[in-house]
């Protein structure tokens, strides 16, 4: 939940996801740092960040498993 909090928070998107000009990479990165913090941090980014990440670059949505938020992006790369 920690990392909901962390990212930023842009208006709402009509599909109920937020919506952000960053692009999934720099969402990626961001994820990537929360997880740092975390006792066990690669097994954080293969479990959070990195099936977020190739679901932004496929849809541009980034859904978190560990998370009910969602950000919408136009900028995949």
């Amino acid at each position: 939940m920690a990392l909901a909090i962390a990212l930023p928070r842009p208006a709402l998107a009509q599909e109920g996801c937020q919506t952000t000009q960053r692009s999934c990479m720099k969402i990626y990165q961001r994820c990537d740092e929360n997880c740092q913090n975390r006792n066990n941090p690669s097994a954080c980014v293969a479990r959070i960040c990195n099936p977020a990440l190739a679901g932004c670059k496929a849809n541009g949505v980034w859904k978190a498993s560990a998370s009910t938020a969602c950000w919408k992006t136009n900028n995949r790369t």
